[in-house]
C-alpha cells in the first residue's frame, strides 16, 4: 500500500480516537518530515524502513532539518517528530501494514521543562490590551481575542475554534471542545471579559458578520474559522504597537495568564484545571517564574538581609 494511503489511514484513526483536528494536523506534518527523507533517500516502501534508516532519519533531524523559520529544529520539535513516528510505525504493526517495528529502539532526545521566558507583567499587560481601537467592531474583535487569551489562558488552538454556543455569559463559563488531547474541559470567565463577550456578540459580531452565518465565536472570512498564524499575527501586531520589546506570542499570553493567577496566590491545582494540564508538575512550572518573588522573600526573611552603611 502506498505511504500516502498509510498516512491517511493513520490520520482518520487519530481522529476516530476522539483526537482534535489540530493535533491530527501535526501528526500528518510530522510524517510528511519523514515520508520526504524516505523519497530522498530512495526508500518507496514502509517495509524499506530499518533501524538504521530510522537512526539515520533522527541524527538528519538534529543536525540538517531546519523549522519553518529557517532554523535549527529544537529538541522539543524533534521529540515531538520523533513521537509521532513511533505512533504512525505502532498503527502499521497493528494493523499488520508491516511484521517488524524498526521505532521500537528509538530514543527519544531528552527535552527540559524551561522556565517560560517571554512573560509581560501585569502593567505590560494592561497596555497591550488597551491598544485595539475598539470603536470599531473589527477593533473590538481583536480587543476580545487578546482578553480570551489572557484571561482564560486558552491555547490559539482551542480559541479559534470556540463556537457562539460554547459561550455561556449567565454563569460565565465557555465549553472548550476537543481540546489539546481530544480532552473537553469548561473554562471560567472574568467578569471583565464577560463585558466584553457580551458587547461583541450583541453589538459588535453582527456588524462583522454581514449576512454570513458562522457558527464560531470569532468572525473570520466567510463560515471558516480562524487560521492559527492570524491570532498570532494579530497579537504580535499589538505587542509592537504597545511598544513592548519582547518575543510575545499567543502561548506567551497562557503562560502570562497562569504566571499572573500563581503569583497572586491561586491554588495550583485550580490552575491546572483551567489550563488543562493532565499532569501537575507541568503546572508546577510556574511556581518557579517570578524572580521578583523569591528576592523579595529573601529580602525580607533572610539574617542577612541588610548591608551595614546603607
Amino acid at each position: 500500500m502506498k505511504t500516502l494511503t498509510l498516512k491517511s489511514k493513520f490520520t482518520r484513526s487519530l481522529l476516530i480516537e476522539g483526537k482534535s483536528k489540530v493535533t491530527a494536523g501535526d501528526y500528518s506534518r510530522h510524517i510528511d518530515v519523514f515520508l520526504d527523507y524516505m523519497e530522498k533517500n530512495g526508500l518507496e516502501e514502509m517495509t524499506d524502513v530499518t533501524k538504521n534508516t530510522l537512526k539515520g532519519f533522527q541524527t538528519y533531524l538534529f543536525t540538517k532539518h531546519k523549522s519553518r523559520a529557517g532554523k535549527k529544529l529544537k529538541l522539543n520539535s524533534q521529540h515531538n517528530i520523533l513521537c509521532s513516528i513511533k505512533s504512525f510505525f505502532c498503527f502499521l504493526i497493528q494493523n499488520d501494514h508491516i511484521m517488524v517495528d524498526p521505532a521500537s529502539s528509538i530514543t527519544l532526545p531528552k527535552i527540559k521543562k524551561s522556565l517560560p521566558k517571554d512573560i509581560l507583567t501585569e502593567k505590560e499587560m494592561k497596555r497591550l490590551l488597551e491598544t485595539p481601537d475598539t470603536s470599531k467592531a473589527r477593533g473590538y474583535q481583536e480587543r476580545v481575542v487578546i482578553e480570551l487569551l489572557y484571561g482564560t489562558g486558552i491555547r490559539n488552538s482551542e480559541a479559534r475554534f470556540i463556537k457562539l454556543v460554547e459561550v455561556d455569559l449567565d454563569d460565565r463559563v465557555i465549553f472548550i471542545s476537543n481540546g489539546k488531547g481530544g480532552k473537553d474541559r469548561v473554562v471560567p470567565v472574568n467578569k471583565i471579559l464577560r463585558k466584553y463577550l457580551k458587547k461583541f456578540i450583541n453589538d459588535k459580531r453582527p456588524l462583522l458578520i454581514g449576512n454570513v452565518d458562522t457558527e464560531y465565536l470569532l468572525v473570520g472570512v466567510g463560515d471558516k474559522a480562524w487560521g492559527k498564524d492570524r491570532i498570532l499575527k494579530l497579537v504580535q501586531k499589538y505587542v509592537k504597537k504597545a511598544n513592548i520589546r519582547k518575543h510575545i506570542t499567543t502561548h506567551s499570553l497562557r503562560h502570562t495568564c497562569a504566571s499572573h493567577l500563581q503569583k497572586n496566590n491561586a491554588p495550583i491545582r485550580v490552575i491546572q484545571e483551567i489550563l488543562g494540564h493532565e499532569s501537575l508538575n507541568t503546572t508546577q512550572i510556574y511556581t518557579h517564574v517570578d524572580a521578583s518573588q523569591l528576592k523579595d522573600v529573601i529580602d525580607k526573611f533572610h539574617p542577612r538581609r541588610d548591608v551595614e552603611g546603607e
